[in-house]
């Protein structure tokens, strides 16, 4: 490998702002089902609309680990930009 630790961080960039998006789209999941999962358990536990529906509830707990993976593999994304960055400070020594 030849590359400067400048040229391989040049040239990784994309994964940086790769893995900034997926952070913030999976915290930005992360908050809307848990919003959800808490009106979906008001509303279950609050009115007098039958049995437990464990539907909803699930849905939204589903939305929530949904947005745990994804802001999960940005950061692993990230992990990998600043392992070949490092390797590559290595090699340059």
């Amino acid at each position: 490998m030849n590359d400067s630790p400048n040229d391989v961080a040049a040239k990784t960039g994309v994964m940086s702002a790769l893995s900034q998006v997926m952070s913030g789209l999976g915290f930005v999941a992360m908050l809307f089902g848990a919003v959800l999962l808490i009106i979906a358990l008001i509303s279950e536990f609050g009115g007098d609309d039958g049995k437990f529906e464990f539907g909803e509830a699930a849905v939204a707990a589903g939305l929530m680990i949904d947005g745990l993976l994804l802001a999960g593999i940005g950061q692993i994304i990230k992990a990998f930009r600043s392992i070949a960055i490092n390797c590559a400070v290595i090699a340059a020594k």
